[in-house]
C-alpha cells in the first residue's frame, strides 16, 4: 500500500479513483464495510482504491467538549489495519483550524476533485464534512452530480440493536467493557508502547512485568485483563494491569502523569507467560481479550500475590482467537 502523509506530498491526482472518506478512528466494523466496498468497486471497475483520512482527529481539534478526545487507534495502527485490507493508497490530510473553516462545497471542489481527482466517493451514512459539519451525505450526492463524481453510501452496521460508532466504542472502553468494545471493533482492542524501566515491584512479587510507555492521547481502560502480547511477530498469552497500583505508593523511576482535575494517568504493566528475554526499549502490542476484574487495593503483598496467581489461572483457561 502506498502511504501519503500530507496532501502537499500528493504529486499527482489519483485520477478517477474510488475514494473512502472518513476519520476512521478505530477502523471498526462500520469503517471496515466502507473500506471493503471501496476495494470491491475499485477492483470491479479496474481503478485504484484509496482511503482518505484526517490527522489529528477533527473533533479533537475543534470539538466542543471540555475533555480532550482520546484515540482508539493512533495513525500508525490505523495505517497497518488498512494496509491489511488490501487498499492501494492511504492519504492522510493534516487537519487544521484553517481547514475546519472550509465550506462543504469548497472542500469537495478544491480537495476531493481538485487535488485527489476522485471518480467515486464511498462514505458511511453519518459522514459529515466542511465548516461546522454542515455537509452531509445528501449534500455530497448533490455535489457529486455537479462535479461529476459518483457517491456510494454504505448502510448502517449494527451489533445487536446498537449502531456501531467510534463514540460508542470510546464510551465502552472508558467503562472497561472490553468484550463489548471488541465486538464493535471486530477485533481485540490493542494498545502499543515501548517498554520502560519500572519500579521493580513485579520482580519482587515473582511476576516480572513490562512497563509500557503509552501516548497520553490513547484510551486506557482501567482494570486487570487477559491479553495477547505481540512481539516480533510472535504472540504470547499474559495478563495486564492498567491503573494506578493502589497497593503501592507511586515513586521513582515510574511516576504517574498528573491529568486534569488531579487524576492519575494509568500505568500499563504486562506479565507475559513463558517469556524470557530483555524487553527494555522494545515495542510491544497488547491486545485486550477479556476483563478479569477491577484494579483493587490489597492489605498485604501476600494477598496480592494470591490474586495474581488466580488471574493467571483464569487467563490460561481462555482460548483466545489468535
Amino acid at each position: 500500500m502506498e502511504f501519503i502523509e500530507g496532501i502537499s506530498r500528493l504529486r499527482r491526482k489519483l485520477q478517477n479513483s474510488v475514494v473512502a472518506l472518513g476519520t476512521f478512528d478505530g477502523v471498526h466494523r462500520g469503517h471496515q464495510q466502507v473500506i471493503r466496498t471501496t476495494r470491491k468497486i475499485a477492483r470491479r471497475e479496474g481503478k485504484k482504491s484509496v482511503v482518505v483520512t484526517f490527522e489529528p482527529l477533527p473533533r479533537a481539534l475543534v470539538g466542543k467538549g471540555k475533555e480532550p478526545v482520546k484515540l482508539i487507534t493512533p495513525l500508525e495502527a490505523k495505517e497497518k489495519i488498512i494496509e491489511n485490507m488490501d487498499i492501494d493508497t492511504m492519504l492522510v490530510i493534516r487537519f487544521s483550524r484553517k481547514l475546519a473553516q472550509v465550506e462543504p462545497e469548497e472542500f469537495v471542489r478544491r480537495i476531493v476533485c481538485g487535488r485527489i481527482g476522485a471518480g467515486r466517493v464511498v462514505v458511511g451514512p453519518g459522514f459529515r464534512f466542511g465548516r461546522n459539519r454542515r455537509g452531509n451525505v445528501r449534500l455530497l450526492q448533490k455535489l457529486g452530480r455537479n462535479y461529476d463524481f459518483g457517491v456510494t453510501i454504505v448502510g448502517e452496521i449494527k451489533t445487536g440493536n446498537s449502531k456501531v460508532s467510534s463514540s460508542k466504542i470510546r464510551r465502552l472502553l472508558c467503562q472497561g467493557r472490553i468484550e463489548e468494545a471488541n465486538r464493535f471493533l471486530g477485533r481485540y482492542y490493542t494498545i502499543s508502547g515501548v517498554v520502560r524501566r519500572g519500579s521493580g515491584r513485579g520482580k519482587e512479587l515473582c511476576f516480572p512485568t513490562a512497563n509500557l510507555d503509552i501516548p497520553a492521547n490513547i484510551i486506557l481502560p482501567q482494570g486487570v485483563y487477559a491479553v495477547l502480547v505481540i512481539f516480533r511477530g510472535r504472540k504470547y498469552l499474559g495478563t495486564a494491569n492498567i491503573g494506578t497500583r493502589p497497593t503501592f505508593p507511586p515513586g521513582p523511576p515510574l511516576r504517574f502523569q498528573r491529568l486534569t482535575g488531579g487524576l492519575l494517568r494509568p500505568v500499563v504493566e504486562v506479565y507475559i507467560f513463558n517469556f524470557r528475554g530483555n524487553l527494555y526499549r522494545r515495542k510491544l502490542q497488547v491486545a485486550l481479550i477479556k476483563k478479569i476484574r477491577k484494579e483493587m487495593r490489597f492489605s498485604s503483598v501476600e494477598k496480592l500475590k494470591e490474586q495474581i496467581k488466580r488471574d493467571i489461572e483464569f487467563t490460561k483457561e481462555l482460548k483466545p482467537i489468535s
